[in-house]
């Protein structure tokens, strides 16, 4: 699968990776899917690593988080709330400048939790080391996903596109113009979490 964007960080000489790829086979399905990938090695060199596959039909507006072939969380895009800042980015409250919202929930990665949170704690008890920074990153990387995604959605609903494989290239374009930005949310969710963690 091709890769959309990716990020790496160490802490406690544990090395923490973030790889966002698409599958670009499941666009001829009308639907836009990413593998968000996440891994901890240690200074040994022995690594663990959980993918999670995010779904997105388009033609029905109906979203899926899986592991494997366990669906974990199906939703519909108007239950995921993404607010958008003047560049066309996801923005979740608090990331930049929000002193108001500062202290406040991330509808977003709260939203994401609440689907999933309860399995990738499962997942962690069942790896040896258990590492919550780990699922910590996980889910990050799949609430900046899918909110860069809804984004690029609207965006692109207005355009005058033939077909929905084009919309989706577009979606997709237009995802891979913020990638940085899709980083940049993924690592302050991530931090977040670790400091509601106490890390």
């Amino acid at each position: 699968m091709p890769r959309l964007t990716g990020v790496s960080f160490t802490r406690d000489e544990l090395r923490y990776d973030l790889d966002i790829e698409f599958d670009d086979e499941a666009i001829m399905d009308a639907t836009l899917a990413f593998e968000v990938t996440a891994r901890v090695t240690n200074p040994e060199g022995q690594s663990e690593e959980a993918s999670l596959r995010l779904e997105l039909d388009m033609d029905n507006q109906i979203g899926r988080i899986l592991h494997e072939d366990d669906v974990w969380h199906t939703f519909m895009f108007n239950a995921a709330e993404a607010i958008q800042d003047n560049e066309g980015a996801e923005q979740p409250p608090g990331l930049v400048g929000d002193v108001q919202n500062d202290g406040g929930g991330d509808a977003l990665s709260e939203f994401v939790e609440a689907g999933i949170g309860s399995h990738v704690e499962a997942l962690l008890e069942a790896m040896p080391a258990g590492d919550p920074i780990f699922g910590c990153l996980l889910k990050a990387g799949v609430s900046s996903t899918l909110g860069q995604a809804l984004i690029c959605n609207e965006q692109t609903r207005q355009l005058n596109v033939a077909t929905i494989v084009e919309r989706l290239r577009r979606i997709l374009g237009c995802m891979g113009d913020r990638a940085g930005k899709i980083v940049t949310r993924a690592m302050w969710r991530t931090f977040r979490c670790m400091a509601r963690l106490g890390f």
